[in-house]
């Protein structure tokens, strides 16, 4: 989902501020906004109110203190630990400040970093200072994740430095901001000309701040690290081209638009004219997805930022990288599991197929247990029509009864029934004699045991008796091959 995310710079009676959307790769320019108070208005909130009118909803705030307020220094120090700079930082400072660093917050953005030594931009803003911003800003419900300089963040719009030193000069509707770039791309000063630009009201009041710009420049212009190197001037803002043309001749240095080096990549939908708000704009870049830097930031201490969760920018390729394979993950078990699924239903068919010549069309799941009872009702089978078993078969259990039954002993049997646990007889003899008789003439046949006489008794006929047995089915020996 796309983030808005407004740049805003509060002077002493005016506002200004940049809006872009961002989404996971990009950050595209939505519009510039300006500002300034009103002579019956006692502070900046209703100018705030007005633009925000124009800007609508804001996902994301970024917000720049008013230059003049800040005390900055570039520090050398023997540290490259992060956790180390900030402990030290605001002491260096100190040595520089009229005042003690506590009166204030410290904040600080490393440049370069050679062997054991950082080099770090440190500035300085008193607490009162700083508290008044937030106030203003929260007033019309604004919460700024970070609070820096603008005129810190206008290198990098710029493209990569190139073999010397570069003089930015911003010129705003309501101040002018100079920046002095080393040969490496290293933010030796900058100040900050309060009322600047060529939009002052009056022709004399327009000379006046000229004439401040052109000696700012020439103190800027007078750090000993420009000696060896050539610098060129770089104009960014509104267009004044007399003035432009004035200061190149004046310090005879080469001069180019800060927009022609503005790679298009970075911002899409900026313009020539946005340049006025250059620095909005460069604090917008700070949060591109894949361009952003670190600016200095003053929310520290009992200023943090503790607004909306943590911003997820910084992270945005990570976790997108972390979806990535969590994707390639899943269509990897996914494929893994189909082909399974494959292999399983192929060897269900060929089990299904080599099983239906005996049962049929069935399913795979019930091949097994469709084999098991037609095996056993086979076996059964094979079993009754005198097939190889644990025991005789009927046949077998049929002559055996046969051999015993003697003609000479005057049985009669009326029924013979057969089952898995033996046979039954029901019958009249003779005599109770002739019981006996058959009794152990079927004791004398191999497939028989447990021969009984379960009931012997007078039959309704004259001189007979009616007889029950039973006979149990003798287990075969297996012959050892």
């Amino acid at each position: 989902m796309a983030q808005r995310i407004l740049a805003v710079e509060l002077g002493r009676d005016w506002a200004q501020a940049a809006l872009a959307e961002r989404t996971w790769n990009s950050l595209t320019l939505i519009g510039t906004f300006f500002t300034e108070l009103k002579e019956s208005e006692g502070d900046m909130r209703p100018a705030l109110a007005r633009l925000l009118e124009h800007v609508g909803g804001v996902d994301v705030t970024v917000s720049a203190i008013a230059g003049e307020l800040v005390a900055k220094r570039l520090l050398t120090l023997p540290f490259r630990n992060r956790r180390q700079l900030e402990q030290a930082v605001p002491f260096a400072l100190e040595e520089h400040l009229p005042f003690a660093a506590d009166d204030g917050v410290v904040g600080f953005v490393p440049f370069a970093r050679q062997g054991a030594t950082s080099l770090v931009m440190a500035c300085f803003v008193r607490r009162a200072d700083l508290q008044a911003h937030l106030d203003t800003l929260g007033a019309v419900g604004l919460d700024p994740k970070l609070v820096t300089v603008s005129a810190l963040a206008l290198p990098a719009l710029l493209e990569a430095p190139g073999d010397r030193a570069r003089l930015l000069l911003e010129m705003g509707r309501r101040r002018a901001s100079i920046v002095l770039l080393d040969a490496e791309g290293v933010a030796r000063t900058f100040r900050v000309v309060p009322g600047g630009g060529p939009s002052a009201n009056g022709a004399g009041d327009q000379r006046a701040l000229n004439s401040a710009i052109l000696r700012s420049v020439r103190q800027t212009l007078s750090d000993r690290s420009l000696e060896s190197c050539a610098v060129e001037l770089i104009m960014m803002g509104a267009e004044d081209g007399e003035f432009s043309a004035q200061l190149a001749n004046e310090f005879a240095l080469p001069m180019r638009r800060g927009f022609d080096l503005i790679s298009a990549e970075r911002l899409p939908g900026s313009t020539a004219r946005d340049m006025e708000f250059a620095g909005c704009l460069a604090m917008l870049l700070s949060q591109h997805p894949h361009f952003g830097f670190e600016l200095l930031d003053f929310r520290q201490g009992e200023f943090v930022f503790l607004g909306r969760g943590a911003d997820l920018g910084p992270w945005r390729t990570p976790l997108i990288l972390a979806c990535a394979l969590g994707l390639l993950g899943a269509l990897h078990i996914s494929l893994d599991l189909a082909a399974r699924y494959r292999r399983l239903d192929l060897i269900n068919a060929r089990i299904s197929a080599a099983a239906a010549p005996v049962l049929g069309s069935k399913p795979a799941s019930e091949v097994a247990p469709s084999l098991r009872r037609a095996i056993a009702q086979s076996q059964k089978r094979l079993w009754t029509l005198g097939g190889k078993g644990s025991r005789a078969s009927p046949l077998d259990v049929l002559l055996a009864v046969s051999r015993a039954l003697n003609p000479t002993m005057g049985i009669e049997l009326d029924e013979l029934t057969f089952d898995d646990s033996g046979i039954k007889l029901t019958g009249r003899a003779n005599s109770y004699a002739s019981v006996s008789l058959l009794k152990q003439s079927l004791a004398k046949q191999s497939e028989l045991d447990n021969i009984e006489v379960t009931e012997a008794k007078a039959s309704s006929e004259s001189g007979k008796v009616d007889f029950r047995a039973s006979a149990a089915l003798k287990a075969l020996k297996v012959k050892a091959n």
